[in-house]
């Protein structure tokens, strides 16, 4: 049983570390997207 409680709590530790680690790449993605985005108008406009 308390084998099970650790194990369950190394899962939640992990899920938390995937978590955290998917919003940082979901942080660059943005950021890639908006410069992408002003490249482009820059280029559109003129």
């Amino acid at each position: 049983m308390l084998y099970w409680l650790r194990f369950q709590k190394r899962l939640k530790q992990i899920n938390q570390a995937i978590e955290i680690f998917l919003e940082a790449i979901a942080q660059e993605i943005q950021k890639i997207l908006t410069k992408s985005r002003l490249k482009i108008w820059e280029v559109l406009s003129s």
